[in-house]
């Protein structure tokens, strides 16, 4: 099969073809003859590092608890294997496009969702999302969780000497404590559920 790769996307590509990474350039095409079954796409390696927080290797962007990681996962895309040869406009689409997670996947223009398959770029960047996941979340309602149960400890330790006003409190830091801890489990949760759907490989 002939295939005309056009790379439509902002962001240099790696495509795996003939057991041969060809690399094309945003807006670039490229030709190449194949007989596989499947070509697999991944953002080139950019080494360079434009926020401090990468050298904890979490975020790529971190604002006001708002910590997100931003990057693009691999995509497999199956062949047509009736088909002498084509042309593939490859595009960029959201994956998923929240405050905690915003990942990106490759498409392609004419071949029906069915037939590309999205992974993991390698075990380091799975880590990465999942470490930052977790991480925000608890930055921005896990702690608060914590601290609010420790409240309700500390003042129920003396249980026997609580006035009125330290009832009030612990009742405070009893909805801070199930209200944050709540948010933390169900973005957590859904969160959960869009990265089982990204297949190890």
């Amino acid at each position: 099969m002939k295939l005309t790769l056009d790379n439509q996307t902002d962001v240099s590509i790696e495509i795996l073809v003939n057991n041969e990474i060809i690399i094309v350039e945003p807006f670039k095409q490229t030709q190449v003859e194949t007989d596989d079954k499947h070509i697999t796409i991944k953002r080139k390696k950019n080494k360079a590092k434009h926020f401090h927080i990468h050298e904890f290797g979490l975020f790529n962007k971190y604002d006001s608890f708002n910590a997100t990681y931003y990057d693009y996962l691999k995509t497999k895309v199956c062949l047509p294997t009736k088909q002498e040869k084509a042309h593939f406009e490859i595009c960029a689409k959201p994956f998923s496009d929240n405050k905690y997670l915003k990942l990106r996947c490759f498409d392609i223009k004419g071949i029906d969702s069915e037939y590309c398959i999205y992974f993991y770029s390698n075990s380091k960047q799975r880590n990465k999302i999942l470490g930052s996941v977790f991480l925000t979340l608890f930055l921005r309602y896990g702690l608060f969780s914590i601290i609010g149960f420790l409240g309700i400890c500390a003042f129920l330790i003396d249980a026997e000497n609580l006035t009125n006003s330290d009832s009030i409190f612990v009742a405070i830091m009893a909805i801070v404590f199930v209200g944050f801890g709540g948010f933390f489990l169900y973005n957590f949760i859904e969160l959960s559920k869009v990265l089982r759907v990204i297949s190890k490989e």
